[in-house]
This record gives structure tokens, C-alpha cells and sequence, in this order.
């Protein structure tokens, strides 16, 4: 039996109004990609690689940290394509909120499957604990 193409009701229209072939999407499902950072001496840099999944595309709509008390920097990029998400590193509490609460995405980003992205976080100070980034939205299954 053939699965039919159809907009998922969970699905703002907005979400879909930017992604590439929206009118295939027959399945989304929430999803959270975490990169984990160990304590800090200043001016180190580390960089963590996110590895989108295979089968689906992922569209971010939100940014955390677990932790409040972060104040290394952070700059985004898309290994895959090479795209920045930003012109400079930004402090991590800019963009990935203060740990009570997410930062929301003005636009969601959309990254195909099998996309590499890459968090370079630099310490400006030290962090003497650990915290987590986290990009939370929408894994996106085609027909």
C-alpha cells in the first residue's frame, strides 16, 4: 500500500512554507540533538560536530543550555554546506538562553539529513562545569 502525502495537522503552516517539498512531509516527530561540553580553562576552544540523522531532515526552532552560569562564546556552523549562522561568536547566553528558558528561534533553520553542524564554543573565562547545548524542533520524514 502506497503512503499518501499529506501536511501533517501538528505542523504550523509556517514551518512548512520553507521547507523544500513540504507537500511530501508525511511524518514529523519532536527531536533534540544535545552536544556536551566539559569544564573550561580560558581561552580554550572546543568543538563539537552534530551529526543530523539519515532518514529524516531536522528543523530547529529552539536553543538551550543547562547552565546559567556559562560564559565561553559560541559560533554555529553547517559543516555540510558551509553555512554560517552568524557573522562572529556570540555568548552562549544570547543564543541559547539562560537555562530556565529556551531561546526561540526568530526563523526556524532547516538542515537536510545527514548534515554536520558544528557548535566552536571559546571560554572567555573559566568554566569549571560542564553544560549542554541543545537544539530541540521537528525531525521531518518524506514520502
Amino acid at each position: 500500500m502506497a503512503i499518501r502525502s499529506y501536511r501533517p495537522s501538528n505542523v504550523p503552516e509556517y514551518f512548512l512554507k520553507d521547507i523544500p517539498n513540504a507537500a511530501n512531509v508525511i511524518k514529523t516527530m519532536p527531536f533534540s540533538f544535545s552536544s556536551v561540553f566539559g569544564a573550561l580553562a580560558a581561552g580554550v576552544a572546543v568543538q563539537n560536530i552534530i551529526q543530523t540523522l539519515s532518514d529524516s531532515d531536522f528543523v530547529c526552532v529552539s536553543l538551550q543550555s543547562d547552565n546559567v552560569n556559562v560564559l565561553p562564546t559560541v559560533l554555529i556552523r553547517d559543516l555540510t554546506s558551509g553555512w554560517p549562522f552568524m557573522n562572529v561568536a556570540v555568548p552562549v547566553v544570547s543564543i541559547f538562553g539562560t537555562g530556565a528558558l529556551p531561546y526561540f528561534l526568530p526563523v526556524p533553520w532547516f538542515f537536510k539529513s545527514k548534515t554536520s553542524i558544528e557548535l566552536n564554543v571559546v571560554a572567555s573565562a573559566i568554566v569549571a562545569t560542564g553544560f549542554t547545548l541543545t537544539m530541540s524542533g521537528l525531525r521531518i520524514f518524506r514520502s
